[in-house]
């Protein structure tokens, strides 16, 4: 498993190596029409670069649809595959979404690009957070509640018979 993700990873590197050599940022300034601000922009054009990486990410995307879909039906002692697979189906829609916006925002400016991109980052990080860490919170407050509930000594109502004896 290590290896696979060493791979996944190198792949992903890869990609972004060449996309910065094959174009390496440049800055670009433009002079307000005050004259008294200056804004800095990245000169690199964003839609070769961040078109390739996105279609990288939605094959590995879609790669962990198909292995979830096959994982539907594993036992049940692996409770995890029914949350792994709502979060991948959730992070599928949302990234479906969100390329389209990305590349209708492209014509309006940096500030939108910018804007989309925090908002799916920040999305892509609040269903992770919610389905996986969350949910195991969650179960083991209950664990530990059930188990201090179970391990308590059971009061009989009467209070003579619950005074330990000296």
């Amino acid at each position: 498993q290590l290896l696979f993700i060493l791979l996944i990873v190198l792949g992903q590197v890869i990609i972004s190596a060449i996309w910065l050599a094959a174009e390496p940022p440049n800055v670009r300034t433009t002079v307000l029409e005050d004259f008294e601000k200056v804004e800095l922009h990245c000169a690199a054009n964003p839609l070769i670069g961040v078109s390739i990486t996105l279609v990288y990410n939605a094959i590995l995307l879609f790669a962990c649809v198909v292995f979830t879909i096959l994982t539907r039906k594993v036992p049940p002692e692996y409770n995890e595959a029914r949350i792994i697979h709502a979060t991948v189906l959730v992070l599928l829609v949302m990234w479906i979404a969100f390329i389209p916006t990305y590349y209708a925002t492209y014509a309006m400016g940096d500030r939108f690009i910018i804007k989309t991109n925090v908002i799916a980052i920040l999305l892509t990080a609040f269903v992770l957070l919610f389905f996986f860490i969350i949910h195991k919170i969650f179960a083991t407050i209950c664990a530990l509640k059930k188990q201090k509930t179970s391990s308590a000594p059971a009061y009989s109502g009467n209070m003579s018979n619950d005074i330990p004896e000296t």
